[in-house]
């Protein structure tokens, strides 16, 4: 606003990434005032700097006059899209799409498949300014580091091979079986097959040769 017309004239400086308080300092050096209308989104300037401003930078203006003056509320906001169970390269582009950057962690999952996203950090739907750096938690399987070999139970007694299961930490149930190459109470079927590995804790199934019996663990 223009003080007077019959006053001093002064020409406005470029105020543009400046703080409000160092920008009014330049100013009333000159003679004139600041005042600070409001925010507004920038890929410029930081956060309390100073984006624009009326009257602009060069313009000659009446000693008195007040420079309206817009800062800056930071980078443009983005909602994190929702690529979970994404396989890492689309969801990766899905970000980046949006001036995301993305830095990838491996995790173990018992659901999600090999290569695909677990979870992101922060999380789907938050708010992100451009350039935020996206965790992606990319599946690598489950994690076999306790898992157990399944025994070869074949010929041996029921006790003997429920003992061998619980010692390893599976369960086990039995089925009737009939097999003229085994003893009475021998095992003469398992499932899983010998070696096959396994999760502590999984039911298997064996089968018994007793009256004729089965073992499953």
């Amino acid at each position: 606003e223009e003080a007077s017309s019959n006053t001093a004239k002064v020409t406005v400086p470029d105020l543009r990434g400046m703080t409000v308080e160092a920008a009014t300092t330049e100013a009333n050096r000159l003679g004139i005032g600041v005042r600070s209308i409001g925010t507004e989104a920038s890929e410029q300037y930081e956060i309390g700097l100073i984006v624009s401003q009326n009257p602009g930078s060069g313009e000659t203006v009446d000693q008195g006059t007040t420079i309206e003056v817009t800062t800056s509320s930071g980078k443009p906001s983005v909602t994190i899209p929702d690529v979970i169970g994404w396989n890492l390269d689309d969801a990766r582009a899905a970000l980046e799409d949006l001036g995301l950057q993305t830095r990838e962690e491996q995790a173990y999952s018992d659901s999600v498949e090999i290569g695909n996203v677990i979870r992101i950090e922060p999380n789907v739907g938050s708010a992100a300014a451009e350039g935020d750096i996206i965790t992606v938690y990319v599946s690598k399987g489950v994690d076999t580091t306790n898992y157990v070999d399944i025994p070869n139970l074949l010929g041996y007694s029921a006790s003997d091979a429920k003992t061998m299961l619980s010692n390893i930490g599976l369960a086990y149930e039995e089925q009737a079986g009939d097999d003229s190459d085994f003893g009475p109470g021998e095992v003469v079927a398992q499932s899983p097959d010998p070696g096959e590995n396994v999760a502590p804790g999984d039911r298997k199934s064996t089968r018994l040769n007793s009256s004729h019996d089965q073992i499953s663990y």
